[in-house]
């Protein structure tokens, strides 16, 4: 089944595995096996909310972006990220290859079994956290996590302090232009709901963003 199959741990879910253990698991190292964007459609503008704290860390988002993303070698399946930060622009961000001190979260929504339908929009519905869920036809692993950065855009929380152990994902809307939708996430210590509403962005996510204060 390759990456996130059912009952797999192959390729490039092994080795985003080990990027999370190490601390990695941000939209740059999920890059590295990943590649390419769908382009965005129309120019609303990019929407987030937030409320509750995760390991002591609390933040009012000021930008959003989603990313379609298919894995090099795995020609089965394709991904959607999205991205909630608390400074900066994340699509023109992102385009200048740029990192930014504070708080983010990171959802990613893997489609293990596109087929036909890989690079097109996923289907809208609840994805629960950690696990393989059929929505739509499809089978979808969610994940999310939370990070803070110092000035030097150097991780301040371990991996386990910002990764949600329970939660969910809803797609409320979901096409080629863009995607709408909730979460709630428990974490280890401290839980999140909230709100996205957002474009795609036309970039490629590169595989290593410089600090940018």
């Amino acid at each position: 089944m390759g990456i996130l199959g059912k009952g797999s741990d192959q390729t490039g879910w092994g080795r985003m595995r080990i990027c999370r253990d190490l601390g990695l698991f941000t939209l740059a190292a999920l890059a590295a096996f990943f590649s390419g964007a769908c382009s965005s459609e129309g120019s609303s503008a990019p929407a987030a909310t937030m409320e509750g704290s995760f390991a002591g860390k609390s933040f009012t988002p000021s930008s959003a972006a989603a990313f379609a993303l298919l894995p090099s070698g795995e020609p089965n399946a394709d991904a959607l990220a999205i991205a909630i930060a608390e400074h900066g622009d994340l699509c023109s961000d992102v385009a200048a290859s740029v990192s930014r001190p504070g708080g983010g979260l990171a959802i990613f929504l893997v489609r293990v079994d596109a087929g036909a339908s890989r690079g097109k929009p996923l289907p809208v519905g609840t994805y629960p956290l950690g696990a393989l869920t059929a929505v739509g036809g499809f089978h979808i692993r969610a994940i999310l996590q939370g990070h803070y950065d110092d000035a030097t855009c150097s991780a301040t929380l371990s991996t386990t302090e910002g990764t949600a152990t329970k939660g969910s994902i809803t797609l409320t809307s979901s096409s080629a232009a863009g995607v709408a939708g909730t979460f709630t996430a428990t974490f280890p210590s401290g839980t999140l709901t909230g709100t996205f509403n957002t474009s795609l962005c036309a970039s490629t996510i590169p595989n290593f963003l410089s600090c940018s204060p």
